[in-house]
């Protein structure tokens, strides 16, 4: 494994988000985050041929740069779709490859609305999964996506909790943000995660205060933050530039601090 890590900045790791169709696309988005600042590549594979999925093309990829790589797939895939074995199967052979993290999704054979599994078949199944992933050498991000309501600050630290009871290396929630009311409970949850979790997390939100709330997670203990190196059409993402990023980091000069909101005696 690569010696940079996800993990080793001292106030997140900004992260190019990139869905490429080739080995060639992706070698040259990472050289483009290289150049631009990043700290890490996460790579998804909705758009990556299945056929191509071999541990050759994605260790091709995780050495064209000196950053380490993430490797995502969902059920949007082109190929797959809803297919989970078929999807772990990919994310494996990129754990093989030399991906420092690949993402385990929180519902996971088991899929389910808030994107957490309850079911304690699917539970082990998934704690497994995460078993396998240590054996190659790699991390497990586990992850839920809830774009479709904001949720309390009890039930983001809740389902963050559940993610991390599953043997998760870091723990990722995306919510939905729309209103002043939901980004106060983000700020809440962000808070009691900065104490409450042992695990390091990743906590997101889209709607219109997401990017404020990415642009602020760094400064309250969130782990890593996706962003793009441009917006070029065919790509649906709304994230931050990673030169935005890297510069609202340089102008934000505050961290909370460490024990803030901790329970005294």
């Amino acid at each position: 494994m690569k010696e940079k890590s996800f993990l080793s900045r001292p106030c997140g790791a900004v992260s190019l988000l990139c869905r490429p169709a080739s080995v060639g696309e992706a070698v040259a988005l990472a050289r483009t985050a290289l150049d631009a600042g990043a700290d890490g590549v996460a790579v998804e594979l909705n758009r990556f041929p299945a056929a191509a999925r071999t541990v050759a093309n994605f260790r091709e990829i995780v050495t064209s740069v000196p950053l380490p790589f993430m490797f995502t797939d969902y059920r949007e895939d082109e190929f797959l779709g809803a297919d989970d074995e078929a999807r772990m199967a990919s994310l494996l052979a990129a754990a093989e490859a030399g991906a420092e993290f690949v993402d385990v999704m929180a519902d996971l054979y088991c899929p389910s609305p808030l994107q957490i599994a309850t079911d304690e078949a699917a539970i082990a199944r998934q704690r497994a999964v995460i078993d396998e992933v240590h054996r190659l050498g790699a991390k497990a991000i586990v992850s839920s996506h809830i774009l479709d309501r904001a949720r309390t600050a009890d039930e983001i630290v809740a389902q963050l909790r559940m993610e991390e009871a599953r043997g998760a290396d870091v723990v990722k929630l995306v919510t939905m943000m729309d209103t002043s009311e939901a980004f106060v409970e983000g700020v809440r949850a962000m808070t009691r995660l900065r104490t409450e979790m042992k695990t390091p997390w990743v906590f997101l939100a889209g709607g219109a205060y997401g990017r404020m709330q990415r642009f602020l997670g760094p400064h309250f203990g969130c782990a890593i933050e996706f962003a793009v190196n441009d917006y070029i059409p065919g790509m649906p993402y709304s994230q931050p530039t990673i030169r935005n990023f890297k510069r609202a980091a340089a102008a934000i000069a505050w961290r909370m601090p460490d024990g803030e909101g901790q329970a005294r005696a």
